[in-house]
């Protein structure tokens, strides 16, 4: 209990100094480049529904998408305190959400994901609308079903989202596919797979779910009273927190795992070859690794080669995770692209795709070419860098009329 409440102090703190400034949001968070890149190829159909557990810095999430160039909507109660209430609305707003009163409001929702926006929900409260009881962590739970029918009626995909405060003091977001679009539409059966959902994203980072909320009230609305969410008591407590991205905290126990890694290696080198040529390689300082699921890698090094051997293109970054299955690996913090020809390409996170061969990220990047500097969110290209896409928000100062 005193870890919940030692994590909640100290992600509160987290969300009231960072989210509204995505500069800093992005210096101490990491993104799954080839998660988000999922995320964004569902949404162009048409809208998103995102489910969003009351874990971690939650409020960040909503800077980590807007600063990729999604459009957010979230319907919530309002606080009973006015000014708590514009407190949070206001920066909401900064970080790029719109927030909107939760009753009364479903028309300009189902506008807002017909436009292709995105639609926040979160859900993991007993709130006052109508509600069904499902089970939620093993236990049956009043639970809202009003997202199930915007899915049933719309046929929206929808993900799940969360963050959480893992090693060394960074955040880290977790985005997964729930559903996907036109999928299944009885009520029941949905509002079931979201807490689902839901609940494997918190059983992830258990102690940074807001357990101190009376989430469980079994019967129809009984014992109502519950008790407020103690910000008073996340206030009094904030002298004593450790800002996080910024120190360490021992006393902080990183987000929790089932087992360790099977293995740890140090000094760790692979390599890809086609007919006897290395195409690539992939070097760590260190590997955890989990060999059902991932490797985790710090201080990352990926070079890309031609068919004559020699360097294309070399990918450094402070982290790296490589998925055991796609093969694929995410390169996360400070990344820094240099390609042969002295093209710079700077970014906080993106993801390596062996299977088609293509390097993207969803995150702002910036391209520097001798005098010129081109910035915009989310890149596509080869790993020569010969062919880039810049997906959007494209930007900058241009010297040499010969910049690609």
């Amino acid at each position: 209990a005193r870890g919940a409440f030692r994590q909640a102090g100290r992600n509160t703190i987290e969300m009231l100094a960072r989210a509204p400034h995505p500069e800093l949001v992005a210096r101490c968070v990491d993104v799954d480049a080839e998660e988000m890149d999922r995320f964004r190829r569902a949404n162009r159909k048409g809208g998103t529904l995102l489910l969003v557990p009351h874990l971690g810095a939650f409020e960040m999430l909503g800077t980590v998408f807007s600063a990729r160039g999604f459009e957010l909507c979230v319907p919530s109660t309002p606080a009973k305190s006015e000014a708590l209430e514009k407190v949070l609305r206001d920066r909401r707003a900064a970080a790029g959400a719109r927030t909107v009163p939760r009753r009364g409001s479903m028309s300009g929702l189902e506008e807002h994901l017909q436009k292709g926006g995105v639609l926040v929900i979160l859900m993991d409260q007993d709130t006052k609308v109508k509600s069904i009881d499902v089970d939620f962590l093993g236990h049956p739970a009043r639970t809202p079903i009003g997202p199930a029918r915007i899915v049933a009626k719309m046929g929206v995909p929808v993900f799940c989202a969360s963050i959480h405060l893992g090693r060394g003091d960074r955040h880290r977001v977790r985005v997964t596919q729930v559903l996907e679009a036109g999928g299944e539409q009885d009520i029941a059966s949905l509002t079931r797979r979201f807490n689902d959902a839901i609940a494997e994203h918190i059983a992830f980072a258990p102690a940074q779910w807001v357990w101190y909320h009376r989430r469980w009230r079994f019967g129809n609305g009984a014992n109502r009273s519950g008790c407020a969410t103690p910000i008073a008591l996340l206030l009094a407590l904030s002298p004593l927190l450790l800002p996080a991205c910024e120190r360490s905290a021992d006393d902080i126990p990183p987000a929790p795992r089932a087992e360790g890694p099977d293995q740890i290696v140090q000094e760790f080198t692979l390599r890809e070859s086609a007919r006897g040529s290395v195409r690539w390689s992939l070097r760590a300082e260190v590997a955890r690794i989990y060999r059902e699921t991932h490797t985790e890698l710090d201080r990352v090094f990926l070079v890309f080669v031609d068919e004559a051997g020699d360097t294309m293109t070399t990918i450094e970054a402070e982290r790296g995770h490589r998925k055991a299955r796609s093969e694929a690996v995410s390169a996360m913090g400070k990344v820094e692209v240099v390609q042969r020809d002295g093209t710079v390409v700077l970014t906080d996170s993106l993801a390596w795709n062996p299977e088609t061969q293509r390097i993207t990220t969803d995150a702002p990047v910036e391209i520097r070419q001798g005098g010129d500097v081109i910035r915009g969110i989310g890149l596509d290209a080869d790993p020569s860098l010969d062919d880039v896409v810049l997906k959007g928000s494209v930007s900058g100062r241009v010297e040499d009329p010969g910049f690609e």
